[in-house]
C-alpha cells in the first residue's frame, strides 16, 4: 500500500505536492491540538474527581462554596475556548 502511494506521489506535479503537504500539516495540526484538547480534559476530570472526593469529608457549606467556585471556572474556561475558536 506504501508503495503505491509513493508510485502517486511521483507523478504528482510540484503545486500538487505542495498542495498535499499543506493538507497533511493541516491535519497534523488538528490532531495536535484535538490531543491536547483532551490531555486538558483529562486533567481537568482528574482535578475534578479530587476535588469531589475532598469535598465529601467537609461540611456542608464548605462544599457549596467550592462547587460554586469549580462552576466559575468551568464558565469562564468555556469562554476562553470559545473566544479562542471565535465563538463569542
Amino acid at each position: 500500500m506504501a508503495s503505491a502511494r509513493a508510485s502517486e506521489m511521483e507523478k504528482m506535479s510540484v503545486e500538487q505536492l505542495k498542495a498535499e503537504k499543506e493538507q497533511s500539516d493541516l491535519e497534523v495540526n488538528f490532531l495536535q491540538d484535538s490531543l491536547n484538547n483532551i490531555h486538558t480534559a483529562a486533567t481537568h476530570l482528574e482535578l475534578t474527581s479530587s476535588t469531589l472526593h475532598d469535598l465529601s469529608f467537609r461540611p456542608k457549606g464548605a462544599c457549596l462554596l467550592v462547587l460554586s467556585l469549580l462552576i466559575r471556572q468551568r464558565c469562564e474556561a468555556g469562554l476562553i475556548a470559545a473566544r479562542r475558536h471565535g465563538l463569542s
